[in-house]
């Protein structure tokens, strides 16, 4: 009978612990979830905004395109007085990695280098449809390079279209000061990628984000 008893304490004892360990785990993993869920919810604000940012900048420098179009437009100039023009448009703005005119055979050209580039992509089409917008990324035919955005307009003179420009933005791998520097205490990478997934680019920071048991990669 004492060994009845002695096994149904030891039974209960072992079911006591199995119960303490097994509330114990549930509030950590409850806790580890409602961090987790605080960290997507701080993510998807950090995205929110990122985009916005974006958004705001491209806008910006169509803004600068469409103005230096309207000067193009208003006089004639040499090739020399547009190289000099679309060079000091590239210079002054920090995310141009260059500036092309159009011609009206829809060729590119930079002529502060002398350069000539035969492009067919379809922004130029927009150009020649009278249309001014920004592309989705790709790769550059002039370096092969990644291309984040192209923000394009037509040059009007008369009323009629005379050609058109194209500020060139490319992907950049560094740190840059408009989209962040602080993301998690310099504690994440944060990437920010085009619509269909490319990688337009990213926070460079000290370490990967880590917490508990959960890794995120995006």
């Amino acid at each position: 009978m004492s060994k009845n008893k002695t096994f149904i304490k030891i039974v209960v004892i072992f079911s006591l612990i199995i119960i303490l360990f097994g509330s114990f785990f549930h509030f950590v993993q409850q806790i580890s979830d409602m961090n987790t869920q605080k960290i997507l919810n701080h993510l998807e604000d950090v995205g929110k905004e990122t985009a916005n940012i974006y958004n705001l900048k491209f806008k910006s420098l169509q803004n600068v395109i469409v103005s230096t179009a309207e000067i193009l437009g208003k006089v004639d100039h040499s090739d020399d007085e547009i190289g000099n023009i679309l060079d000091t448009v590239a210079q002054g703005q920090e995310l141009f990695q260059r500036v092309w005119y159009i011609d009206k055979n829809k060729t590119l050209h930079n002529y502060k280098k002398d350069i000539i580039l035969e492009d067919h992509s379809l922004y130029i089409d927009e150009i020649f449809k009278g249309h001014s917008g920004f592309t989705n990324p790709f790769t550059s035919l002039y370096d092969n390079k990644s291309v984040v955005v192209v923000v394009y307009t037509p040059i009007y003179k008369n009323n009629e279209i005379i050609g058109g420009l194209a500020g060139i933005v490319e992907v950049n791998n560094e740190t840059q000061d408009y989209i962040y520097n602080d993301v998690f205490n310099n504690e994440a990478y944060v990437f920010a990628t085009s619509a269909d997934g490319q990688i337009i680019s990213k926070i460079k920071n000290n370490n990967t984000l880590y917490f508990g048991d959960n890794y995120f990669n995006f």
